[in-house]
């Protein structure tokens, strides 16, 4: 459906032309003089990537791009809408002088699998040592077949001043596979502070606890992390650059990671890099360095991802064997109108004690938008 321009009311015009300069307390409602702005961008290249937008993983990068639309008074009537329930959801309307509930939304939906490794067992049915080959207890290798699931998850938000809000997000799925009769299960609770500082610059805080549960594993993890972000743009595009720290608590041990990531709005794609480094654990394998790259486009106006990960984990030893591990993953997304998300993947990992080598193949279908 082709969306037309509208003029934009001009209080909510002010108000973004406010928050664009970072002038953040001004209302909405208030008056304010403007002064003229080059809009020397092309139009249709203009519009394509405000479109395009709408695949950001970050909110606050696609509010930023289509500000940018609305400023040039060019806008069709729905991306206005879309950016004033964006401002809503952040709580850059929130003036009350109590904490205020600015969003509530919950979903659920069925979703089918095929996971080869149903019970978290080993992958490989025997290892070399030494010359010497070993044979694994046959009740201990990985189960494959088909799983029949749900997942469920919602989101809260209380605004406490215009621009900052607690964020509570909580998400589960579990599953079924006919086959073997075994069950999976898998959720998470995250709360977060997220935090407008000046301008385009953001604070957060997030705290987030984490399960995974399997016939012959049962994993948790709890992680505890502060993020610095910064939005801005360039002569061909819009971005977001942000840098993490945090320390992640496994059943077995803890590590400290650093990520330095850049998510861009550009003119028909959007695009993700980020790269994670871990401080290493004495006598444990874990996480060296992780490199992931995102592209998210539309094609036939459906939401496309093609997503590529390589993962070095290292330290620790098995039987006498120091144990490196190298990962490689590529994962393909495609969103049906109204329909399900297809979900297609292939992982490899390669290591030193050749008992954790292994080739994985995905494949996900997942319903959403069955609101609760």
């Amino acid at each position: 459906m082709a969306l037309s321009p509208v003029s934009i009311p001009m209080p909510l015009r002010q108000h973004l032309k406010c928050l664009l300069a970072g002038v953040l307390a001004a209302s909405a409602a208030g008056s304010m003089a403007s002064a003229e702005t080059d809009y020397s961008v092309d139009k249709q290249s203009f519009a394509s990537s405000a479109q395009v937008a709408q695949l950001a993983r970050s909110e606050r990068l696609r509010m930023f791009v289509w500000g940018k639309w609305i400023e040039t008074g060019q806008a069709p009537r729905e991306i206005v809408d879309a950016m004033r329930s964006g401002l809503t959801r952040q709580g850059f309307y929130h003036d009350a002088d109590t904490p205020n509930i600015i969003l509530l939304d919950s979903s659920a939906g069925p979703t089918l699998a095929y996971d080869r490794n149903i019970n978290g067992g080993l992958a490989q049915d025997s290892f070399s040592l030494g010359g010497l080959v070993f044979d694994a207890d046959p009740d201990l290798l990985a189960i494959p077949g088909i799983v029949l699931g749900l997942g469920a998850g919602g989101v809260g938000r209380l605004a406490l001043s215009r621009g900052s809000y607690l964020e509570a997000t909580v998400s589960s799925a579990a599953g079924w596979a006919p086959a073997s009769t075994l069950g999976v299960f898998d959720g998470s609770v995250q709360l977060c502070a997220r935090d407008h500082l000046v301008r385009w610059n953001f604070l957060d805080a997030c705290l987030v606890q984490g399960w995974s549960a399997r016939d012959l594993t049962n994993q948790s993890i709890t992680r505890g992390s502060m993020a610095l972000s910064t939005i801005f743009e360039t002569d061909h595009g819009w971005h977001e650059v942000s840098g993490q720290l945090a320390r992640t608590e496994f059943d077995e041990y803890a590590q400290i990671t650093t990520t330095l990531g850049i998510e861009s709005v550009w003119d028909r794609v959007v695009t993700e890099t980020s790269v994670t480094f871990g401080v290493p654990v004495d006598g444990t394998t874990a996480l060296a360095h992780r490199m992931a790259l995102d592209v998210h486009w539309l094609m036939a106006r459906q939401p496309v991802s093609l997503s590529l990960w390589r993962v070095t984990a290292r330290g620790g030893s098995f039987l006498g064997t120091s144990r490196e591990d190298q990962s490689i993953g590529l994962t393909y997304q495609w969103q049906a109108s109204g329909g399900p998300l297809v979900e297609i993947g292939v992982t490899s990992r390669d290591s030193t004690v050749d008992i954790f080598d292994q080739v994985d193949a995905s494949f996900r279908l997942r319903f959403d938008g069955f609101g609760l």
